[in-house]
């Protein structure tokens, strides 16, 4: 009697393999799909600091104020003046786009030519910025030396 030899693949073990990978895949979803998010938030802020950051070394280098103006409520979008003519700004429009992100400000700095933040008001000068998304949110704080952080 001559031996069977087996090759290949039983549909039942081909359906099991199936199942295991879209099991797989569905969790790997998931976690990119939270990492995103969260890269998306770390991105706008980091974004933020930046121009934040720019502000403060042209109000030094031109020798003259810089504001940087941001919406009381929820927005996508913060004006940026060096020049006097101001330019807006919006972090989830263009190539890198942080979708779904969001930010708001308690007041707006402006940088006084040595460097240090100012408020139009004459009240505290410390500015928070509070960006938020799907993830969580992150909080940047200018300080009155003009000392940007992000937490």
């Amino acid at each position: 009697m001559a031996i069977l030899s087996k090759k290949g693949l039983t549909l039942i073990e081909l359906m099991v393999a199936l199942a295991i990978m879209g099991i797989m895949t569905r969790i790997a979803y998931q976690d990119y799909k939270t990492f995103m998010l969260q890269q998306r938030l770390n991105g706008a802020a980091f974004m933020v600091s930046l121009d934040l950051m720019l502000a403060r070394a042209q109000a030094i280098s031109m020798n003259r104020e810089v504001s940087v103006t941001f919406a009381t409520s929820p927005s996508s979008q913060y004006t940026y003046d060096a020049t006097g003519t101001a330019v807006t700004k919006n972090f989830q429009a263009g190539v890198v786009g942080y979708y779904g992100v969001t930010l708001c400000a308690d007041r707006n700095p402006l940088f006084s030519s040595r460097g240090t933040v100012k408020n139009t008001a004459g009240t505290n000068p410390v500015t928070t910025i509070i960006l938020r998304n799907s993830a969580g949110s992150k909080t940047l704080t200018v300080n009155i030396a003009g000392r940007i952080t992000i937490r």
